[in-house]
């Protein structure tokens, strides 16, 4: 309605003006506009409001960012259209799950071949393919190989079906942690916009109400900028809060979603770490409150998830609190001085509060999604079962592979089995990527990443 008002008038003017005056007085108008948005400077944003300011330096303060992108290992940037890159490295494929099973199958061949060699006296049979005789039982382990062949399909069959729910569930855990990042940046969005809007046009209508007064000001008008001013402060403050504990929401999630312990880390460097990511953000109350996440046998708070008993979640404590918030935001009251201009309507806020929820119910769902893949792997039979057959299989065939080529069957073994168990190391790797491994998910920097896009929404806010 103000830029109606305002345009009308622009209409007015130039109507009654000659063309070389048009560029000049349009160009004035639009001064006017601006500056009209803040006496005390032409373009008012976070700049002029300390409340704003120190809520964006202490979201994107450097000790707080440093602290989130540090936490993540840096993923391999291998080239996907050359077949080559990264073709023979050993990183980022789990070779700690394959330590034990290989040296278990090369030195039960390696064993199985000196008991050939050495184990039988009477060798009747003649090996072509090795040029020497063979016993009794060897012969007959080389014969195996054609019992133990048709395995091979169901266990490929297996195998695939693991790497490929595994597939599945990494690409959604990304989704779910995409979707947290995007409900982020369009609630500050909304909230924000919804917050101040009212209070930005009720100034540009005073202003230009006024302007069109013969008196510069009123007893009236300077109670009601007062009290605009007030109800102004109040609405930052509130904004600034919810901001704060928006850009809490992803640090939280990857609290919840890693392990508790991280190799070669005390429990004082992981707290240290979480509190160096929550401190700046949060007071010193609401920040113990997400970190001791568990209670001891007194009941008492505490960081110990060795000793203590879990009775919170970290992102459901942010959520509560934004939910609490959202109802203060949505029916803010905007009238001051006996003026209900451009104070939304009952209705209006009422739809303001539905929308906000709307999007708190949808982290919720995001960050539930995100909670059933960390805790349900795929079912523990069939994981057993199928790490069973493959290593009963790769035993058998390690056996009769001696049995038939003897020494050279060795290294040739050793790829097979490296291939085989290679897949189910990178099943494990991506079931639940919430890790410290180069092939999880960065939740450190997509955290910095938000408070970077909740500082910048507040940045370019117009008030």
């Amino acid at each position: 309605m103000a830029n109606y008002f305002f345009h009308n008038s622009i209409i007015k003017e130039l109507s009654t003006q000659s063309t070389s005056d048009l560029r000049t007085s349009l160009s004035k108008k639009l001064e006017q506009q601006d500056a009209s948005r803040n006496p005390a400077s032409p373009t008012s944003n976070y700049t002029s409001s300390p409340i704003l300011q120190h809520a964006i330096s202490d979201i994107l303060a450097p000790s707080r960012i440093s602290a989130l992108e540090s936490c993540d290992v840096d993923p391999i940037p291998y080239d996907s259209y050359n077949f080559f890159s990264y073709i023979w490295t050993y990183q980022g494929r789990n070779f700690g799950m394959l330590i034990a099973p290989l040296l278990l199958l090369i030195c039960w061949g390696v064993v199985w071949q000196l008991i050939f060699i050495y184990g039988f006296d009477t060798k009747p049979f003649y090996n072509e393919r090795t040029q020497s005789y063979e016993s009794n039982f060897e012969h007959s382990m080389s014969s195996l190989g054609e019992l133990i062949q048709p395995l091979m399909q169901p266990i490929g069959f297996l195998i695939t079906f693991r790497l490929g729910r595994a597939a599945v569930r990494f690409w959604d855990a990304r989704q779910a942690i995409g979707n947290v990042v995007y409900l982020i940046r369009s609630n500050i969005a909304i909230v924000s916009v919804g917050l101040m809007s009212p209070i930005r046009l009720r100034r540009i209508a005073m202003l230009e109400q006024l302007s069109q007064n013969d008196d510069d000001t009123s007893n009236h008008s300077v109670k009601q900028n007062e009290q605009d001013r007030k109800n102004e402060t109040a609405a930052l403050a509130l904004l600034a809060e919810y901001a704060r504990w928006l850009a809490a929401l992803p640090v939280s999630v990857q609290h919840f979603l890693r392990p508790g312990t991280r190799p070669g880390w005390r429990d004082e460097d992981t707290y240290t770490k979480k509190l160096r990511e929550l401190d700046p953000l949060l007071p010193a109350s609401d920040t113990r409150l997400l970190l001791m996440t568990h209670d001891d046998k007194e009941g008492r708070p505490t960081f110990d998830a060795a000793n203590g008993v879990r009775v919170r979640d970290e992102p459901l404590v942010v959520l509560n609190r934004m939910h609490e918030l959202a109802f203060n935001i949505a029916f803010f009251t905007y009238a001051g001085g006996g003026s209900n201009l451009f104070t939304p309507t009952p209705e209006a806020q009422a739809a303001f509060y539905k929308q906000i929820i709307e999007h708190i119910d949808a982290m919720y769902a995001a960050y539930g999604a995100t909670e059933r893949i960390k805790n349900t792997p795929l079912p523990f039979a069939y994981s057993v079962h199928l790490r069973t057959f493959l290593l009963i299989y790769l035993l058998l065939w390690n056996l009769t592979s001696v049995a038939t080529f003897g020494w050279i069957a060795i290294p040739t073994n050793f790829f097979v089995n490296w291939l085989l168990l290679g897949i189910e190391a990178a099943s494990v790797d991506c079931e639940r990527p919430f890790n410290w491994n180069a092939n999880h998910i960065p939740l450190g920097k997509i955290s910095s990443v938000v408070a970077v896009n909740v500082a910048e929404a507040m940045k370019e806010l117009r008030w």
